[in-house]
């Protein structure tokens, strides 16, 4: 391995687009000799990540056609990170001079549009790397880590994956480490990306919490539109919202009926979820889980309008922090931390619309029965 890394380097000096003889072997550098050694390990490397070996990704890439300044050999959890555009893993990536290589936490920068790789927004990179940061700040602070620097040409590949380093190690050319010390390195960056996946898990990734992110692309799909990835976040289906919900609700329930209170659920037929009695006191209860922090929680127009009304007291409980489970079995969803807000007034200042329905003038369609 250590001889692949050294060759590779000494190969960027070469650099053409074209597939020349020096990157012809680069590109079997990459693509084969360097994914082959770490497979070897595949067992070591999901376990520090912390996934199936089943679901592990080891691949290398030069380019397609054209081949690329920078090429580089990703570790991934592909659930997570099915394509290095998407999510975060580790990687190996060349400087364009040929001087280092460096081993990097990084994440999907680029999406692929008309046939090219296009940078996400600097704004959206660089708040998901201030988040991932932040999570492996105690794992960091243990580690001698470098700069990522590329030194490609402004506005290249290199510059994106420069903003999406989360943290790197560093190998000069003339001073790669023997393989048992690469292996090390290797297992090192997968248990910061251990936490970062963990993390991910259970609260936004420098963006909306994840139900909000799938009630905004249900939004604009259903207007014709595909919503563009704003970070690399934990993304969730409509069962697996449907699991985080009903788990809510049970946590919710036995809040309640702990605290002498008669419940009955009624968010199938009503606007809101829990009738909460005792005594002469009743509420109405809308209760949201969410996998986040619970900052921000969806909710639909009949329920603004039902709890805008005033004629019932109306409590909001928020069970944040659920663990989602993917199992062969279908999700499951257990823990969540329980907070009430009671009385609860909207509060209209502090509600964002999702999507809005647009009454189109007659007119457009000419004169129709």
């Amino acid at each position: 391995m250590e001889r692949a890394l050294r060759r590779v380097m000494e190969l960027q000096r070469d650099w053409t687009p074209r597939n020349s003889p020096a990157m012809r072997e680069r590109g079997e550098l990459i693509r084969r000799t360097m994914p082959n050694w770490l497979k070897q390990y595949a067992s070591a490397i999901a376990s520090s990540i912390g996934i199936p070996v089943e679901d592990l990704v080891i691949e290398g890439r030069d380019g397609t056609g054209l081949k690329t300044k920078t090429p580089w050999v990703r570790i991934a959890s592909r659930t997570r990170s099915p394509r290095a555009t998407d999510g975060f893993y580790v990687v190996y990536l060349f400087d364009t001079r040929g001087d280092a290589v460096f081993l990097s936490l990084n994440q999907g920068t680029t999406d692929f549009n008309g046939g090219d790789f296009v940078r996400k927004p600097r704004s959206s990179i660089e708040r998901s790397t201030r988040w991932a940061r932040a999570k492996i700040a105690p794992w960091e602070s243990q580690q001698e880590t470098s700069n990522l620097r590329l030194h490609d040409a402004q506005g290249g590949l290199g510059t994106g994956y420069e903003l999406g380093d989360v943290a790197s190690l560093r190998y000069e050319r003339d001073a790669v480490p023997e393989p048992a010390r690469l292996l090390d390195d290797v297992l090192l960056l997968c248990d910061a990306l251990h936490v970062i996946y963990e993390r991910s898990t259970v609260e936004p990734v420098g963006g909306d919490a994840p139900e909000v992110a799938y009630a905004l692309s249900v939004g604009t799909e259903a207007a014709g539109k595909r919503r563009r990835r704003g970070g690399a976040g934990f993304r969730l289906d409509s069962r697996e919202i449907r699991t985080i919900e009903q788990h809510a609700v049970a946590v919710a329930e036995a809040h309640y009926e702990a605290a002498g209170w008669d419940v009955k659920y009624v968010g199938a037929t009503k606007s809101y979820d829990l009738d909460v009695r005792r005594g002469s006191e009743r509420l109405h209860v809308e209760v949201k889980g969410t996998t986040s922090d619970g900052r921000s929680v969806v909710l639909t127009e009949g329920e603004v309008k039902h709890h805008a009304n005033g004629r019932v007291a109306s409590v909001l409980v928020v069970v944040r922090a659920i663990r989602l489970i993917r199992t062969p079995d279908g999700p499951r969803a257990e823990g969540g931390e329980l907070y009430e807000l009671a009385p609860w007034t909207i509060d209209r200042t502090h509600l964002t619309p999702i999507s809005y329905t647009y009454t189109v003038p007659p007119g457009i369609f000419g004169n129709t029965a």
